[in-house]
């Protein structure tokens, strides 16, 4: 009999995990990011312009990776050496992910980038 309720147990979890896959995994997902982070107010109308992706890094993002490094690490001395990031980038680019943001053309909004190389 205990054998039986392991087995429940068991497949009550295997089920749970299983319900993730049918999609309700994404909606607990935005749910719980809803808590986290509030909704755009209306001071915040020009952040809903930008649109942030990600993409694997390459060798062309050598010198914005550059500069990022440095300036993020500038206090503790701790940035990556130019020569490391060109290896990273050229060896295993596709490990590596950018953030960007792309803003809608005709908004209007203006902010401070980096370049492209």
């Amino acid at each position: 009999m205990a054998e039986g309720s392991q087995n429940t147990s068991t497949d009550m979890t295997q089920n749970k995990n299983l319900a993730y896959l049918d999609g309700t995994y994404i909606s607990h997902l935005l749910n719980w990011q809803k808590q986290i982070v509030p909704l755009s107010t209306s001071n915040d109308s020009k952040l809903k312009s930008l649109h942030p992706y990600t993409r694997p890094l390459t060798p062309r993002d050598l010198e914005s990776c550059v500069v990022l490094e440095n300036l993020a690490y500038a206090d503790s001395g701790g940035s990556m050496s130019r020569k490391k990031l060109e290896y990273l980038l050229n060896r295993c680019g596709g490990l590596c992910l950018g953030i960007f943001c792309t803003v809608v053309p005709g908004s209007d909004f203006q902010a401070e980038t980096l370049s492209t190389s």
